[in-house]
């Protein structure tokens, strides 16, 4: 892919997400007392700088997710002027949450319809906080406080993210690396296994080729 150019598959993955957020934030679950938590993972190589020349260098990710994001919120920003493309996005995100429906039976509470969801998609645009989730620009990774501050995020990360690191509420995984020839670090980069259960309906996993052959014959 050139550098500039976001694949299909991340942009469905994080409409997926979107959805995700939406259904929380519809029921009121970013305002719990007890604080909440909804997670994507990006997982690139450890390329971590554009200088690396490498499309999926972590900070070149974060610069294609952050631009999409403003572009879906000046979308809907612009849907009285621009009513067409606003239909039009409304019908990749219809299509996203009918997948999602077909799942609905995994979750501990459903979607809602889809049309009363819309508002919520809206809002949710303005809660995800991106992440670098590494150690490019100081010395250690972040420290996330995930019930006191913040609800939800989209971390991109290498290493880090690689071996025991609980990224909490995540529901939606994009590994475009290969999978490690360690067997224990591929287990540990594996946390569509253990994903807690309210809402198992809204996981999806975006793995390459070479990563679903090789989770199948561990």
């Amino acid at each position: 892919n050139d550098e500039n150019e976001m694949p299909h598959s991340l942009k469905t993955s994080i409409m997926q997400f979107i959805i995700g957020i939406a259904k929380k934030v519809y029921n009121n679950k970013h305002l719990s007392k007890d604080g909440d938590a909804i997670s994507m993972m990006i997982h690139p190589g450890g390329e971590t700088s554009i200088e690396d020349e490498n499309f999926s260098s972590h900070e070149n990710i974060l610069a294609l997710v952050e631009n999409y994001l403003n572009s879906l919120i000046n979308i809907f920003e612009k849907k009285d002027q621009e009513k067409e493309k606003f239909d039009e996005l409304l019908k990749l995100f219809l299509v996203i949450y009918k997948d999602l429906k077909s799942t609905d039976h995994l979750n501990e509470s459903p979607l809602p319809d889809f049309q009363n969801l819309i508002t919520s998609i809206e809002k949710s645009l303005y809660f995800i906080e991106i992440i670098e989730f590494n150690a490019r620009s100081s010395r250690s990774i972040p420290n996330i406080n995930w019930y006191s501050e913040g609800f939800a995020r989209i971390l991109v990360g290498g290493v880090g993210l690689g071996r025991g690191y609980t990224v909490e509420g995540l529901i939606v995984s994009y590994m475009c690396r290969n999978m490690s020839q360690q067997e224990d670090t591929s287990f540990q980069r594996a946390r569509f296994f253990g994903y807690p259960p309210k809402d198992k309906g809204l996981i999806r996993i975006w793995l390459t080729e070479h990563s679903i052959r090789s989770f199948e014959h561990l």
